[in-house]
């Protein structure tokens, strides 16, 4: 998809590329990061994804496996979340915040030592890894995108580089955060710096604001498709039959109980309650919210085709359900409030 842009040096200074998951968007926008000479220092990563589940996913594919291909994959997803505490957005953090920036250190070094372990060593570095990058995880009402960081961006993008190296700044969520962020952003994106890229990146592009949408160039990801997801799978040794996609996966070698959130959503969607304690436990513990609300709007949507629903109680659910969702993103609103209202106004609606 880049090639062409990248061999002849026309790569655009703002991109947009959106799409959902699983379709490799924050992969490529690594890789062209990568491709412009960004390298490690000149890589910074702002993202409201949840990189816990990708991480534990490839710790426990790397105890399993302790091959090649699985180190390549957790070295990838780890380094991905690090560039998220890059030295240029230290200014902005509280005391407790530069703490996890020195935590950050800690588990860069434990990465750095990957490609020399021996195989005996395995179970012991992946507990030590894990333990560091705990630390690490954002609170969930923890905001990635904030004024601050846009501000630190802005004076790190304004620094002179004796060498010339480009930056490239990723920016995934900036349609969760509020309008202040945006227009902090955009003040950036209308005189981009030389030798600075902007990637964007969304499940939702059509929250963005428009004045920011007519300044990148945007590159639409499709899902991903099951040859994709085989060739994925099968160089990782992985039976790509027995998931459905490429986000089953990551979900179930995290540990997540992706059948109790099915299930949950299947009974809910019927009108009836589930057993919301077990629940409720299982989305607190793997952070796997988001996930829930997407498999019980699907359940909703898969009524209705089916003429169980009809189409006024199935347009409202859908629409409150996302509606809240966002907001919840947007405000930092407490994620039990927001499952408490998608359970009580479902259980409404659909009783």
């Amino acid at each position: 998809m880049f090639e062409d842009l990248l061999s002849s040096g026309k790569f655009p200074f703002c991109s947009l590329f959106s799409g959902s998951r699983y379709s490799g968007r924050m992969y490529a926008a690594t890789e062209v990061a990568n491709s412009l000479g960004a390298g490690l220092d000149g890589t910074l990563i702002l993202s409201d994804r949840n990189n816990s589940i990708d991480i534990r996913a490839a710790l426990n594919l790397y105890r399993k496996h302790r091959n090649d291909s699985a180190a390549a994959l957790l070295k990838r997803v780890v380094l991905t979340f690090l560039k998220q505490f890059h030295g240029a957005l230290l200014d902005s953090q509280s005391q407790a915040g530069k703490r996890k920036f020195s935590d950050a250190g800690e588990a860069m070094d434990l990465l750095s030592g990957l490609s020399s372990l021996k195989e005996d060593d395995v179970p012991k570095w992946a507990d030590s890894m894990e333990k560091a990058l705990e630390k690490l995880y954002p609170s969930p009402n923890t905001q990635a995108v904030t004024i601050g960081k846009i501000r630190d961006i802005r004076r790190w993008c304004s620094e002179y580089s004796a060498d010339g190296k480009v930056k490239v700044i990723i920016i995934e969520g900036i349609e969760n955060s509020g309008e202040s962020v945006s227009n902090s952003l955009l003040k950036i994106l209308e005189e981009p710096p030389s030798d600075t890229y902007f990637i964007l990146i969304s499940s939702n592009p059509g929250r963005i604001g428009q004045t920011i949408l007519s300044r990148v160039r945007h590159f639409v990801f499709p899902d991903m498709s099951e040859a994709e997801k085989n060739r994925i799978l099968t160089s990782l040794f992985v039976n790509p039959d027995a998931y459905k996609d490429l986000k089953s996966f990551f979900l179930t070698m995290s540990g997540t109980d992706d059948a109790l959130l099915l299930r949950s959503a299947q009974i809910l969607s019927t009108g009836k309650k589930p057993d919301v304690n077990a629940l409720v436990q299982e989305l607190e513990k793997n952070r796997t919210w988001s996930r829930f609300y997407e498999l019980l709007t699907s359940e909703i949507r898969d009524r209705y085709n089916e003429g169980k629903i009809n189409e006024r109680k199935c347009s409202y659910l859908t629409e409150q359900i996302e509606r809240m969702v966002s907001k919840a993103s947007s405000f930092n609103q407490m994620n039990r409030l927001t499952f408490d209202f998608v359970l009580f106004r479902t259980l409404e609606v659909l009783s």
